[in-house]
This record gives C-alpha cells, structure tokens and sequence, in this order.
C-alpha cells in the first residue's frame, strides 16, 4: 500500500472519531516508524497525549479532546460532567474531562481527571466509549450539588434514558463504594418511586402534547374562569367546544390528601356552571397520551348528545 494510501486510510479513520487516533491504530493499518516520525516532524499529526495524535487539518472541537482521553488508556470511559455532556443532559456544559478506568490500569492523563473503579460497563455516543445514564448519574452525585443532580435525574427518567431500578443497581455499588454524597442520591431516587411525579412545567408539557393531538378540538393552555373568587383562578386547558376542564396532579402523593377537599370543592363549583373537570396523573398523560385523547373523546361524545341541557 503507498503512501497516499496509508494517508487516506487513517484519515478515513480518524474522521470517524473527531480526528484522533491511537499510535496502535496506525501501526496497524501498516506505518512504518519512520513514516510516523515524519508526519510529527512535518506537524501533519499533532500529539495530544502519549501515543495519542490528531489530525492537523481537523478542527479543534471538545469532542476531539473526549475522544482523545478515552483513546489515551485502552478500555476507559468518559465519565461524571463529561459523559453527562455526551448523553445530553441540558444542566451540564462542555468543560473540564473527566474518564473513568478499571483499577491496574494507567491512572493518569494529560486531557483528563482519571477516576478508578472496580468494575466499569461502558456505551457508545458519539462514536465515543462513555459510562451509561445510570452510571453517569451516580457519578455526578458525588460533584454537584443537590439542585443540579435532582434535575439531572428528572430529565433521564421522564426521557427514558435510565429506569429507577437502574439508578437503584448504582446506589448499591457506590454504597459499596463508599462513594460520597450517596444518601442525597438515594433519597432523591427513593422519593422517584411509586407516586412520583416530575416538575410542573415537564408535568404540563406531556398533557399539551396529548392534547394537540388532530382528534381533539381546540383547547386554551392557562384559561381564566371568573367565577372563583377572590380573583379569577386558571385551571391547566379549557376545551370550550366540550366546556371541559383538564388538569393534571402536579402534587406528590403526600400532599393530595390535605387539598382533597378543596379541589373537590373546585370542581363542584365548575360544576354549577356546566363544566366537567378531568384530572390527570402523570403515569396516565406520560407516553403517547393516548390515554388522554381517548378519555376525551369518549367525555366530548357524551357531552355532545348533553349538549342542549349543557349549554342551557
């Protein structure tokens, strides 16, 4: 194989992992020493880390820096705020790279923070080896405060990036670990059990988007009704073709029990004026909404053949 060759061999390679390679990879693609030494020299390939180049005529990017220290000791994973900028996480922002690496391993990186554990599954994003949600959760437990890790653990249950039980497999092997902070974090996914629900503003995302669906009529987001006094009080969506009222349980289940009365006496008052209230959890609304929309078209049905008596 010439040269050229060889060149657009690895530059193939490297493209497919933000421009960097390992010194293994391009000895086995067939370079010579010699041929190695030359594109340093000529400042064709840039050193990064040991054994670690990047391509001179790739771009400079975060990623490139990731995947360079997961690259620089063989089976490591990026992890904690890096891995949480790989899956996604919105609360976390390209900085500071830190891997994690089986113990025995090299331990040390001029790209990275090394971390070392006893034992290390990894995933692929991004084309580059990172430690799982779940995983990447638990390590953040241990770098950032409550409030960030408590919306971390929202957005990866209500995306579905991780379950409860998987978050609950990483309490009990960084318990094992003596990993700190480990009883915020298990507090936090133990309130995320049975009766949890997310933020109100991720709770009222998931109802609007059921009730876009083409098969319901229009609703009104926030509508005002003027008959609860002091002032007018809003209630989550009107349908006013149907005079339904939607609202969706915001509220842990620890505290239904003392507003009961009061949300009875809400829909009692709607009532008086011709409405019907439906409410909402978040297990019914969370998904598809299919639940939702077939509830409400059954409802919209019967008020329809209500329809005189309603609207009188």
């Amino acid at each position: 194989m010439t040269s050229n060759e060889l060149d657009r061999m690895l530059d193939a390679i490297a493209r497919r992992q933000h421009g960097v390679f390992h010194r293994r990879q391009v000895v086995e693609a067939g370079f010579t020493r010699r041929m190695i030494e030359h594109r340093r020299s000529t400042g064709a390939w840039l050193s990064l880390a040991p054994c670690v180049y990047a391509l001179a005529s790739h771009p400079f990017t975060w990623l490139r820096q990731a995947k360079a220290a997961e690259l620089g000791i063989r089976g490591s994973a990026v992890s904690h705020r890096a891995a949480a900028v790989i899956h996604g996480f919105d609360d976390h922002r390209p900085g500071g790279i830190d891997i994690t690496v089986l113990k025995g391993r090299r331990n040390s990186s001029p790209l990275a923070t090394v971390h070392r554990t006893n034992e290390l599954t990894t995933v692929r994003r991004q084309l580059i080896a990172v430690t799982p949600v779940a995983r990447t959760v638990a390590d953040l437990a241990a770098v950032v405060g409550p409030w960030r890790l408590e919306r971390t653990i929202d957005k990866a249950l209500l995306d579905r990036m991780t379950s409860v039980p998987d978050l609950n497999a990483e309490i009990a092997r960084a318990a094992a670990g003596h990993q700190a902070q480990i009883s915020l974090f298990r507090d936090l996914v133990a309130d995320r059990g049975d009766g949890y629900v997310p933020p109100e503003s991720a709770l009222e995302a998931e109802l609007y988007g059921a009730l876009e669906s083409p098969l319901l009529p229009d609703y009104i987001r926030q509508a005002a009704l003027p008959w609860w006094s002091p002032a007018p009080m809003r209630v989550d969506a009107l349908i006013p073709e149907w005079r339904v009222i939607v609202e969706i349980d915001g509220r842990r289940w620890h505290t239904r029990v003392g507003d009961f009365e009061r949300d009875r006496a809400r829909d009692h008052l709607a009532q008086r004026h011709g409405y019907e209230v439906v409410r909402f959890t978040f297990r019914q609304v969370q998904g598809s909404g299919r639940y939702v929309v077939e509830l409400l078209l059954e409802l919209g049905a019967h008020r329809r053949l209500l329809a005189p008596t309603v609207n009188a």
